[in-house]
């Protein structure tokens, strides 16, 4: 569980995680960099951690993963664009960053989609008109994707 519940001043991730057998919760190491406002998602054993908002408060673009095997965490190619409050989906071994804000603007039709093994980011702009504000969000293909109180469709490929 990765927990960004804290005001920027006073703390910033707890990360923690669940043994199942043993029913306890236990802290893990923690991420090498500090931010808040961040996304996180799993494919198959490895926890992506991606953008935040950095102590110096500006966004981030910077994306580490955590190996639950090695628990360890390690960096990764970093997103196009720097964006905090956003959504972080995974989807067929792929994640995809979703809305939130950058420096400037809210990432309204802006979606970017990374591939592990290749250790690559592709934007992808929506041109369907629609806002998608900063939230949750699930993906099912061919089925209504929920961001924040706007619903659409989209069909991943």
């Amino acid at each position: 569980m990765i927990c960004p519940n804290r005001p920027l001043s006073i703390s910033f991730l707890l990360h923690f995680r669940y043994n199942i057998r043993s029913d306890a919760w236990s802290s893990c190491t923690d991420l090498p960099i500090k931010l808040v406002y961040c996304a996180a998602a799993v494919v198959g054993h490895t926890i992506f951690v991606a953008g935040g908002y950095s102590p110096l408060k500006y966004p981030m673009a910077n994306v580490h993963c955590y190996d639950t095997g090695t628990e360890r965490w390690c960096p990764r190619a970093h997103m196009k664009i720097a964006r905090f409050l956003h959504c972080l989906v995974s989807h067929k071994e792929m994640l995809y960053a979703i809305g939130g804000c950058s420096a400037r603007e809210t990432l309204k039709y802006m979606i970017e989609i990374y591939d592990p093994s290749s250790n690559e980011w592709t934007p992808v702009e929506l041109t369907c008109g629609r806002d998608i504000p900063t939230a949750s969000a699930f993906i099912k293909v061919n089925n209504p994707c929920s961001f924040g109180q706007t619903l659409f469709l989209w069909k991943i490929l």
